[in-house]
């Protein structure tokens, strides 16, 4: 059905990893200081590919990375995706 299709093409776009490489992402996202689980939940799920993806993430926050740290955390989920 179209639905089906739409679903489809929908689920191919998203990006996910496998549990394991998201324990592992997850894990070292915490390295860095002042992110916290759940933020660093957050980016594993949503995977930022730029600083404005991540700002984005952190809009509603109080805490905003640096530009230090937003530079790390791309690095670190580039090594997933």
């Amino acid at each position: 059905t179209r639905e089906q299709k739409i679903a489809l093409e929908h689920s191919e776009k998203v990006v996910q990893l496998p549990v394991s490489k998201t324990k592992k992402l997850i894990k070292e996202l915490q390295t860095i200081e002042k992110l916290n689980k759940k933020q660093a939940h957050k980016i594993a799920d949503l995977l930022p590919k730029d600083e404005e993806d991540i700002m984005a993430i952190f809009s509603k926050e109080t805490f905003v990375p640096s530009k230090e740290d937003i530079k790390k955390i791309l690095e670190i989920v580039r090594e997933y995706i």
